[in-house]
């Protein structure tokens, strides 16, 4: 009896457990710096992020008179190639009012840098510019993580 209740418990886990075809985990680079009218660097941030295929990261960021709310959502396609569904949404720090809102998809592959730019572009806020590069790490047991 013990060892039936085990696999009637165990079984559904295994039959039912969501895979995507795809090992390992996804690391995403995001660098963004934001930029004068003038050219010159006003401050920039570097950061990493992990997720899977299919799974979206947030970046949100506050502090050049604007907020940027980002969302990227890296689907594997291959070995080689990546399809990026990305929305992004400057806002106004003093108003909440959004100044810019854009939705893109591309395919690109790993370990290839993605520029974009501008995604803020008015003469009240100054220039943001994302860079985002993929990469695939391999032999990542994603179940005992």
């Amino acid at each position: 009896m013990n060892k039936f209740f085990w696999l009637f418990l165990v079984f559904p886990v295994f039959l039912f457990a969501e895979t995507n075809g795809m090992e390992g985990l996804l690391q995403i680079d995001v660098v963004v710096k934001v930029i004068s009218g003038e050219s010159e660097e006003l401050w920039s941030l570097d950061l990493t992020k992990y997720t899977i295929s299919e799974r979206a990261i947030s970046i949100n960021l506050k502090g050049f008179d604007g907020e940027l709310l980002a969302t990227v959502t890296p689907v594997e396609i291959n070995s080689e190639l990546v399809l990026l569904k990305t929305s992004s949404i400057i806002k106004s720090l003093d108003t909440g009012e959004i100044i810019k809102a854009s939705h893109k998809e591309l395919v690109a592959g790993f370990n290839e840098k993605i520029i974009f730019y501008p995604i803020g572009n008015l003469e009240n806020i100054p220039n943001v510019i994302m860079e985002l590069e993929i990469k695939k790490i391999l032999g990542v047991d994603i179940e005992n993580k």
